[in-house]
């Protein structure tokens, strides 16, 4: 049954609608009928009547069901990933072999020193760590097309760009639901680029937002962090930094 016949029966065959209400009374109305001629016949009639009655309640409910299936298939779809920050702030003293930064099939490898929580400079700008949860309320879906800028006080925008790490040494952070280890496997990029977060599933992960030409993250400015699901869902990740907070 394609789509098209799920959105005929869902439109009027909801009993919410005024359509609904008219197809149900006039269902009824057959089935009464049916009863009272059903009452009135013999016993051989009355079995091809009952196996017509249970035919057509058989149909009935089976579209009925499979409606239900289409809208609830359709609503979970149009769910896209919801993203909490857990922690963030500018890495420590970072060594990167090579920038090329555009998405997670590009690999930069990495020191990291949690001792240092000065700005952190690669290349001519910053970079900020940033550990997200990651809740997946509909469909299962892999996670795809990230993309970073900055938006300072004044409205201005600055281009960022979000590379795959993988850590050189692992380094625990601390945060408010206990320490955290950034590794090449909960790297979100990479954990969601191929494996599929499943329905009410979630993942703790991480990705670093890199911005040229500013040498410390500007208090107030904000860094906005967008996602894709496989159906075109957009989630948007928006901190406002504040150091120290």
């Amino acid at each position: 049954m394609n789509m098209g016949l799920h959105k005929f029966f869902l439109d009027n065959f909801n009993i919410q609608t005024i359509t609904g209400k008219i197809l149900w009374g006039v269902i009824a109305s057959i089935m009464g009928y049916i009863w009272r001629r059903f009452k009135a016949q013999p016993n051989s009639v009355r079995r091809e009547i009952a196996l017509s009655v249970t035919a057509v309640i058989a149909i009935v409910l089976t579209l009925t069901l499979v409606n239900q299936i289409s809208t609830l298939n359709e609503r979970t779809a149009k769910e896209g990933f919801k993203a909490s920050i857990i922690c963030c702030g500018p890495m420590g003293t970072m060594v990167i072999t090579n920038m090329n930064t555009v998405n997670a099939t590009n690999i930069i490898v990495t020191t990291i020193s949690s001792d240092n929580a000065a700005t952190t400079k690669a290349g001519s700008g910053i970079s900020m760590l940033f550990i997200v949860r990651v809740v997946n309320p509909g469909a299962p879906s892999v996670a795809w097309n990230w993309k970073a800028s900055v938006v300072l006080l004044g409205g201005s925008k600055l281009d960022a760009t979000i590379p795959g790490v993988v850590m050189a040494q692992n380094q625990s952070t601390p945060t408010i639901v206990g320490p955290f280890t950034a590794t090449a496997e909960n790297n979100l990029l990479q954990a969601l680029a191929s494996r599929r977060l499943e329905t009410g599933a979630s993942i703790m992960g991480w990705f670093v937002v890199h911005v040229n030409g500013i040498d410390s993250a500007p208090e107030g400015a904000h860094f906005i962090v967008t996602f894709d699901d496989a159906f075109g869902n957009q989630t948007t990740i928006d901190d406002c930094w504040i150091p120290g907070h």
